[in-house]
């Protein structure tokens, strides 16, 4: 079946943090939570620092859990591979779906990050 329909098609452009500079201003000046939905597998490779590890595909199974303490007005950052990954558009979704009015996605995700010479994680 052939779609009319882009893989970015349904991907909210406005709340995208869209420069690695960008993205390390909103770290250092907004203290944000930093969520990172790749794998685990790819988040103990490296990652921004900061960031916990969600993996989109644990979405229903970390939620309960993990954002019980989360204000519904917290600062909250998605980011993934890169902006050839839609995943931390998927998840930013499901967060304003539950409420989380302050949701943020860094597009240019991981790859952008490292590639620009950011300081990256391993922990």
């Amino acid at each position: 079946m052939v779609s009319a329909n882009t893989k970015t098609s349904s991907i909210n452009r406005d709340i995208e943090i869209n420069s690695a500079a960008d993205m390390a201003r909103a770290v250092k000046d907004d203290s944000p939570l930093i969520l990172d939905v790749r794998s685990n597998d790819l988040f103990l490779k490296g990652h921004i620092p900061g960031a916990r590890s969600v993996p989109l595909s644990g979405f229903d199974r970390f939620i309960g859990t993990f954002f019980t303490n989360t204000p519904m007005d917290q600062k909250i950052i998605v980011y993934c591979s890169g902006r050839e990954c839609t995943d931390s558009h998927t998840f930013a979704s499901k967060l304003s779906e539950m409420g989380y009015a302050n949701v943020k996605v860094y597009a240019g995700g991981f790859m952008e990050w490292k590639d620009k010479g950011y300081k990256v994680a391993k922990d």
